[in-house]
């Protein structure tokens, strides 16, 4: 009995700890990008006829959707995205005590929280990259497209427990 306790209680630091790893690989990755972004694209990269490179900052949602210079706006966009974080977050917390897996749920908390620190230092949300042809006018950033994957792994999840 004690023994399967502390093999329960090892596996869930394990996975705590993998869960951590992977948050902060994900929010690293996006800060450094978007310092890059930040400092060295005010003139914009073209890489190829698929990808551009430059700097937008963002007040709106992924995609640049709902962008606007009204603060009104901003400001409730923001309040909006930080509870949706934070209710994420306590739904993650009982998934995760439940024992459920939830990588799709530290994605979207990942990049949400890096996209959250770029509202309250910048004023909106560093996006730099554009995919030409799938969608030309929009340019995101490797939060948005952890927060995607994200998105995708919890709906596949979602599909799976209910087969």
């Amino acid at each position: 009995m004690i023994l399967d306790s502390y093999k329960k209680f090892m596996s869930q630091t394990a996975l705590i700890l993998v869960y951590s790893i992977l948050s902060l690989l994900i929010i690293s990755f996006d800060r450094v990008t978007k310092y890059f972004a930040l400092y060295y694209l005010k003139a914009g990269k073209f890489l190829s006829n698929f990808i551009d490179l430059d700097f937008v900052l963002n007040r709106g949602i992924s995609f640049g959707i709902f962008n606007s210079d009204n603060s009104f706006i901003f400001f409730f966009i923001t309040l909006l995205v930080f509870l949706i974080t934070v209710y994420l977050l306590v739904y993650t917390v009982d998934r995760f005590k439940n024992g459920h897996k939830i990588f799709g749920e530290i994605l979207v908390l990942s990049g949400s929280l890096s996209n959250i620190v770029d509202r309250l230092i910048y004023g909106g949300v560093i996006d730099f990259i554009s995919i030409k042809y799938i969608l030309p006018f929009t340019f995101f950033n490797i939060a948005d497209v952890s927060i995607c994957l994200g998105i995708f792994i919890m709906f596949l999840q979602f599909y799976k427990s209910e087969i």
